[in-house]
């Protein structure tokens, strides 16, 4: 029975009532009631299983429906970020703002206000041409307007003024925001800020414009030209010149400018099969190409010519500029005529003033050695030192002169400094001593024996120097004249050479003046000391010639120091002094005093075989007559018996006394003064004997002299003076 029937009827009849005691018919109703129930459990199971079904099935819509729903609003998050991105993109790069149907501003973003100059409220409520720039034409706002009223988008350049009244350019998108039913709600205009690109254009324009004028305004012939097309364009210069109207028309007749040129010597050709007409000058960039032409007249005009090969976008093509120096050309010319015919009169010059002053310079010699009274002999020497100021005016104006023209050539030859330059400057000696100046010449003795260089112009420089600083330094006053060794690589030595005194100085504001020609350190310099204001002009030519340069310091009152630098390639062909001597080793006796180490470092480096011992020793040894150098006056008597070559140096007011009455050859009473003197004491002591330097000058040599002399008073200068050697010469007047 259905436990639902059931379980009524027992609580209907108690829990104890059988059911077997109801009558048939009632058990009948009981089994139709009971069948009810099962049906309506069934029922009820079947309307559970669907509403289970339908629940789960709505449950997975519901839940699909979620999962699209929270996807949606994913989407709408990205989009909605990527929107705000892409508007803060438009903010940060364009100006944006948008305007009611009436043109009046209902929003500006930070770029337009930032641009614009003007704030968010003063831009807010406005017209939108209280940014509109005055130059701007009315026209162009019609047409912008007429354009988005019909519904159509506008874009255009525009030219828009800031608060402060300054110019900005802007390229601007304008269009209209419309409805669903079709009508213009309001106005977007975004703006992208051109005014850079506007000015650079305008820049660019005005710098075009400008070349432009500058290529057609040269006074050079100035075209370009490639390889393939020929000349691609041509000033009016060009045009003018050869008698063209366009480059088209110069090309219908010629190829190439080539084709205009006048082949001769030293101007440019024509291209030939072998080699085209630009080789030369790309080959040979530092020298100067000439060109030859006829002009649209007939008339020959001469350029000077330069190519520069230019690479522009992929494309290679020449920049050729013709330079007119016709009238250069011919002024060079007669320039170089002008030289000629002066180089000419100069050497004539030289020849005609130099016989007579031979002549006058003999004579005064020979007038010199002749009975003369003591008033005729002064006014002999006055005749003998102008007429030597007159030489060396004349010797500067000549040598100025070649330098100038620049045929003044070098004469490089080997060269022993310690020989030549001392001997250069032991003629100043008696110069000092009459002004009773210490003159000091010091020649290190590191420098190479044997240097290639022109002693005659190195000597020029020098003479002309130590011969200012004499002059211009008071008496009791010092000129030191040294060469120092600088640095020694391979066959290569640099040597300063230094002259200073302790003179008049050379104000500041004249020493940048002082190498010019004719200059000299004040106006009553010429006056007071004489002088062409040459020298210094020359020694600076001079030192420039040789790749050196003379440079000067001095201050006004305490004295100046020249001095300049020059490279030499050393060599060997001079024998060096310690090849030279004849009996080793040289003797230096003892002495406690640093000038005993100086001398032994000088002979040491001349590499001389030297040994130092005292006075006592050197009397007891043997000697082969060696050298001997002693620091004492007193050694030399007993020093001469042992040797004929004793070399004295002493400082002592005895030595000069002992040396005048002994007759002692090589006395250096101040070794300070002229270091390098042993050099030439030690040279001399070994080239003449010592018998010799004592003998008077030989009076009758037995020659026969042919002189060839034009000049009528050189042939009797000469003839005195040969007579005067027991000489009678014969004579060739051609």
């Amino acid at each position: 029975m259905n436990r639902l029937l059931k379980r009524q009827i027992k609580h209907a009849y108690g829990k104890d009532f059988d059911f077997n005691q109801l009558d048939d018919s009632t058990r009948e109703l009981l089994r139709r009631v009971e069948s009810a129930y099962d049906e309506f459990n069934k029922e009820k199971e079947f309307l559970e299983h669907t509403i289970k079904i339908n629940s789960e099935e709505l449950t997975d819509a519901y839940e699909t429906i979620e999962n699209h729903n929270l996807n949606l609003k994913d989407q709408i998050d990205i989009k909605q970020l990527i929107f705000e991105q892409y508007t803060q993109a438009i903010d940060a790069t364009y100006l944006v703002s948008k305007t009611d149907k009436a043109g009046v501003i209902t929003y500006a973003n930070e770029k337009f206000i930032e641009v614009s100059g003007y704030t968010e409220e003063e831009l807010i409520g406005k017209p939108h041409n209280i940014v509109r720039h005055p130059d701007v034409p009315a026209s162009s706002f019609k047409d912008l307007w007429d354009t988005i009223q019909q519904k159509k988008i506008w874009r255009g350049q525009i030219k828009n003024r800031k608060k402060d009244g300054s110019a900005y350019y802007v390229y601007a998108t304008v269009f209209p925001l419309i409805d669903n039913q079709g009508n213009i709600l309001e106005y977007i205009a975004v703006r992208n800020d051109i005014t850079n690109r506007v000015e650079t254009g305008k820049k660019l324009e005005k710098e075009q414009k400008y070349a432009h004028m500058l290529f057609n305004d040269q006074e050079n012939v100035v075209f370009t030209a490639n390889s393939e097309q020929g000349i691609l364009n041509a000033n009016y210069k060009f045009l003018e010149i050869l008698g063209y109207e366009s480059v088209t028309m110069f090309k219908k007749d010629y190829e190439c400018i080539c084709e205009r040129f006048i082949e001769r010597e030293g101007y440019l050709k024509a291209t030939t099969d072998e080699r085209h007409w630009t080789q030369d000058i790309f080959d040979y960039p530092n020298q100067q190409h000439k060109a030859l032409l006829l002009d649209k007249d007939g008339v020959e005009l001469i350029f000077s010519v330069h190519l520069k090969s230019v690479a522009f976008e992929d494309d290679e093509f020449v920049i050729a500029s013709f330079t007119d120096i016709t009238e250069l050309e011919h002024a060079r010319e007669l320039a170089i005529t002008s030289e000629k015919a002066k180089s000419e009169f100069m050497a004539n010059m030289s020849h005609e003033i130099r016989t007579p002053m031979n002549g006058i310079v003999g004579f005064t010699d020979l007038l010199f050695k002749s009975n003369l009274t003591p008033k005729q002999k002064q006014f002999t020497e006055y005749i003998k030192n102008s007429t030597s100021i007159l030489l060396k005016i004349i010797n500067d104006i000549l040598d100025f002169s070649k330098i100038e023209s620049g045929h003044l050539e070098l004469d490089i030859t080997p060269t022993n400094p310690f020989i030549d330059l001392r001997n250069a400057m032991s003629i100043f000696k008696a110069q000092a001593s009459q002004k009773d100046i210490s003159f000091i010449v010091n020649i290190d003795s590191s420098i190479d024996e044997c240097l290639m260089m022109d002693r005659l112009r190195i000597t020029q420089i020098l003479t002309n120097l130590v011969n200012n600083a004499i002059k211009f330094t008071p008496e009791h006053g010092t000129v030191d004249m040294y060469a120092k060794h600088i640095s020694k690589k391979d066959n290569k030595e640099r040597v300063l050479f230094s002259v200073s005194d302790t003179g008049i100085g050379i104000a500041e504001d004249r020493i940048k003046s002082i190498f010019q020609s004719f200059i000299q350190a004040d106006n009553s310099t010429t006056r007071n000391f004489g002088g062409t204001g040459l020298g210094l002009s020359i020694g600076a030519s001079l030192c420039e010639l040789m790749g050196s340069k003379l440079q000067v310091e001095s201050q006004e009152g305490k004295g100046s120091r020249f001095f300049f630098e020059i490279e030499f390639e050393t060599c060997s062909s001079t024998p060096t002094l310690a090849s030279q001597v004849k009996y080793n080793p040289i003797y230096v006796l003892d002495h406690d005093e640093p000038i005993h180490d100086e001398i032994m470092l000088q002979l040491n480096n001349f590499n001389l075989d030297t040994v130092s011992c005292t006075f006592e020793n050197l009397l007891c040894g043997e000697s082969n007559d060696n050298i001997v150098i002693t620091f004492n006056h007193r050694h030399y008597k007993p020093l001469s018996q042992i040797s004929s070559k004793v070399i004295v140096i002493d400082k002592s007011e005895e030595a000069f006394k002992v040396a005048e009455a002994e007759n002692i050859l090589y006395h250096v009473g101040l070794y300070d003064e002229a270091p390098s003197i042993l050099y030439n004491a030690i040279l001399a002591y070994n080239q003449v004997p010592n018998s010799q330097m004592f003998n008077e000058e030989q009076t009758d040599i037995s020659l026969n002299v042919l002189v060839a002399e034009d000049y009528e008073m050189n042939r009797i200068l000469i003839e005195e003076m040969l007579q005067s050697y027991g000489i009678e010469p014969d004579f060739a007047f051609n």
